[in-house]
């Protein structure tokens, strides 16, 4: 990390006596108190910050072109590919499936709301049966042994 870089503070950042940081150096505080507020005030931008770059990437992603699809065919394909974890050769991978609600926050929302993407419940994987139980209430239930 270069100096210029370690040293850079907001030019919004005042700090104590009324001098403001600026990008040619930062003023440096003479108290506690200053260096504190100076501080909440950094980690305040960066909030905004982070909160402004997630709903950029909320919207980057609703742009993309899978995102397009209705609900119910993400819900199709992701019956698909429990299927193909339940009939592969190592079916102890059927909760594997739930990585399709990491993809993105409307995967996740589909994944969560579709009670039928629930019902297949391995035996031998008590948190996530507890987890399926839940979700799939009140459809019927396939228990599966995985062993």
């Amino acid at each position: 990390m270069s100096a210029t870089a370690r040293r850079w503070i907001p030019d919004s950042v005042k700090v104590s006596h009324g001098r403001t940081a600026t990008k040619a150096g930062p003023a440096c505080p003479t108290s506690t108190t200053a260096m504190l507020e100076a501080q909440a005030k950094i980690d305040e931008e960066i909030r905004a910050l982070e909160e402004r770059l997630l709903y950029l990437r909320h919207s980057r992603n609703e742009l993309a072109e899978i995102n397009q699809l209705p609900a119910e065919i993400l819900v199709k394909i992701f019956g698909y590919h429990q299927v193909r974890l339940v009939h592969g050769d190592d079916h102890r991978n059927l909760v594997q499936w739930v990585r399709v609600a990491h993809v993105c926050q409307r995967w996740r929302s589909i994944a969560f709301d579709s009670k039928v993407s629930w019902t297949t419940i391995p035996m031998h994987q008590p948190s996530y049966a507890k987890l399926a139980f839940r979700l799939s209430d009140p459809l019927a239930i396939s228990i599966i042994d995985t062993r």
